[in-house]
């Protein structure tokens, strides 16, 4: 994505220089030549380079209910409002953007008291209490390796990413009342055809774009004045509540016109695609992806048909799969904008987070080995051995 460096307020690009952060809207640069804006968990943010690209597009294949891609999508929404950028919902009915936004998480307050806390125990895995400065007397070799959620902790100032607490619900009638709020919901046709839907929720993002003037659009040159950033949100694309899909070239040609319209505007949007889509029809899943700058794959394991890996016990703490299955490259070159260790991690939903963490192995501190069988009585001197016939 090579575009000229607009000044986006909160937005630095990364060439040395610092700018003033400011208080509403924050976005963090990726490279020299595209500026990021943040996701809404700083894990995500850090595997994928710094956040999403503006002018890019984010495809979340759903999990099979999808309750998971919903949580990140609220996530999403909630990073957008607070960081005072304009979200444009494009919702299917009424009843599923009043229980979006109905349920958007709240910031989490004593965020910094707890982690210093947390970074100060009474006493490391394996401390005997004799003053072992090591604090592991287990897997020795991996006491120097990073911890995953250390280091996410750490970058999460970096990404622009709030810290969100699920048990608490965003009031949204504090933001309008303080002026902060630039949201607009658009609703579809219940009973209208896919290319129907598709071009009416064009129109009103084309709308939406050219109303702004040149808030929204790249300037020619580098300039100092403050642009705005657009954010589209699309909850279950393609889905059965768009209308009946008769011909794949429809849902290829309305991401076309979203990508024409990001490569022009300052604008991002996150899209979620319902896993029947994925299924039903994997060629024009393969052929979206390829159309996108970011595609994420979730896959949940409390669904029956992820009861055979949930037995693993690689998957015994885990809620679900994060795969990374496409990346965009750096301008000008065919390196992505971030190389992770691995493309798939495992993500846990707890009742006040999204945890995202690699996919290890639970370690066995059992004080014997496990190969080890349990005790069989043998036969003595004086006792007749009893088995089968063919035991000689």
């Amino acid at each position: 994505i090579s575009r000229p460096r607009p000044r986006v307020p909160g937005g630095r690009p990364v060439c040395g220089q610092q700018q003033q952060q400011q208080k509403q809207q924050q976005l963090v640069a990726q490279n020299q030549q595209a500026t990021v804006t943040s996701c809404g968990v700083a894990a995500l943010d850090v595997l994928i380079g710094g956040g999403l690209a503006v002018g890019g597009l984010c495809v979340v294949d759903e999990d099979a209910t999808g309750a998971y891609a919903g949580v990140l999508t609220r996530y999403f929404l909630a990073q957008s409002l607070l960081d005072g950028h304009h979200v444009m919902l494009v919702a299917a009915n009424q009843a599923h953007s009043e229980y979006l936004l109905a349920n958007l998480p709240d910031l989490e307050e004593g965020t910094k008291s707890q982690q210093q806390q947390q970074q100060q125990p009474a006493g490391g895995i394996g401390d005997s209490g004799a003053g072992n400065d090591d604090g592991l007397a287990i897997a020795w070799r991996y006491m120097n390796a990073p911890q995953f959620e250390e280091r996410h902790s750490l970058d999460k100032s970096t990404t622009g990413a709030k810290s969100f607490d699920l048990s608490k619900k965003l009031d949204l009638t504090k933001l309008e009342e303080a002026g902060s709020l630039r949201l607009n919901v658009l609703h579809l046709d219940e009973f209208g055809s896919f290319p129907a839907n598709a071009s009416l929720a064009l129109d009103q993002i084309r709308q939406r774009l050219v109303d702004g003037g040149p808030e929204f659009r790249y300037p020619d040159r580098p300039t100092e004045d403050t642009q705005s950033l657009l954010k589209v949100v699309i909850p279950g694309f393609a889905s059965p509540l768009w209308g009946r899909l008769d011909n794949e070239s429809d849902a290829l040609r309305c991401l076309y016109s979203l990508r024409d319209l990001c490569a022009k505007h300052l604008c991002t949007v996150w899209l979620t695609v319902p896993d029947c889509l994925r299924l039903q029809r994997p060629i024009l899943s393969d052929r979206m992806r390829h159309l996108v700058d970011y595609c994420l794959r979730l896959d949940s394991l409390q669904v029956a048909g992820g009861r055979r890996r949930a037995a693993n016990p690689l998957y015994r703490d885990l809620h679900g799969l994060l795969s990374l299955a496409k990346l965009p490259c750096l301008p000008g070159s065919a390196a992505p904008v971030a190389r992770p260790d691995t493309l798939e991690f495992g993500f846990r939903v707890r009742r006040k987070n999204f945890l995202i963490q690699r996919l290890h192995l639970p370690p066995d501190i059992s004080e014997t080995a496990s190969r080890v069988s349990k005790s069989v009585p043998q036969p003595t001197c004086g006792t007749s051995a009893q088995g089968t016939p063919l035991d000689f």
